[in-house]
């Protein structure tokens, strides 16, 4: 809620589920997951698309109560490693928080657009630009640059570069703008080990897998809409 303050803006917020897709009580699923399927089902000849930058568990609960919700969506996700890695070193934070929930989706035969480690991570940004571009835009510029200099600061910090971040989470609102903001390929799904490296097998459903994306697309278009509607003139500087 403190992100919509800042914005100052009003958009639902449902709450998703509370642990990993192996806790949920029978069909005791979140409103997020019960929001999803309703949208889903809902008939108003729009495409739907869903865009995932964590764990997949609402989405993976949202299909395991209503499977039919399947050919209604696409599915974004940033999660999984990317392919060319055959021994990764570290563990894929998405992908490894619900491990199940990963591979009851990718799985399902749902659309599903992938973006893996190899690109999310080539988005990076320094903190100058930042500085320079974003905090002057209002409550929102401010809190996204301070927050991210707060974090870089203190002792959790201490795997990051130091001057900048990867905006990692990003290209899935790329990729749903423009699909082609990216190069794309369609592999057979993996499945995902407790490690979060994969395993393949024949015959799988066929998933898209990013393989680049157009970082400064992504950027510029996030900076200039900070810019025309929180930046100097807006009327939103307070």
């Amino acid at each position: 809620m403190t992100v919509l303050d800042a914005m100052d803006i009003s958009v639902p917020v449902y709450m998703g589920e509370e642990g990993k897709l192996s806790e949920i009580q029978g069909n005791d699923i979140s409103p997020a997951s019960k929001f999803l399927v309703e949208e889903a089902m809902r008939d108003d000849g729009k495409p739907l698309f869903v865009l995932c930058l964590g764990a997949i568990t609402n989405v993976a609960s949202a299909i395991r109560e209503a499977p039919e919700i399947i050919p209604r969506m696409t599915v974004v996700w940033i999660g999984g490693h990317g392919y060319e890695t055959v021994t990764p070193d570290f563990r894929e934070f998405n992908s490894g928080n619900d491990i199940d929930a990963a591979n009851l989706v990718v799985s399902s035969g749902v659309g599903l657009w992938q973006i893996p480690s190899n690109v999310y991570g080539s988005m990076r940004i320094s903190l100058a630009e930042i500085q320079h571009r974003i905090y002057p835009c209002g409550k929102i510029g401010r809190h996204l640059f301070e927050n991210m200099v707060k974090y870089n600061m203190s002792e959790h910090a201490g795997w990051t570069p130091g001057e900048s971040w990867a905006l990692g989470d990003n290209p899935a609102v790329g990729v749903a703008m423009d699909q082609n903001c990216g190069t794309y390929v369609y592999r057979e799904a993996p499945i995902f080990n407790e490690d979060t490296t994969y395993t393949f097998k024949a015959g799988r459903p066929k998933i898209r897998v990013y393989t680049s994306i157009n970082s400064r697309f992504i950027f510029e278009d996030l900076i200039s809409k900070l810019q025309l509607n929180y930046g100097p003139g807006s009327g939103k500087q307070a």
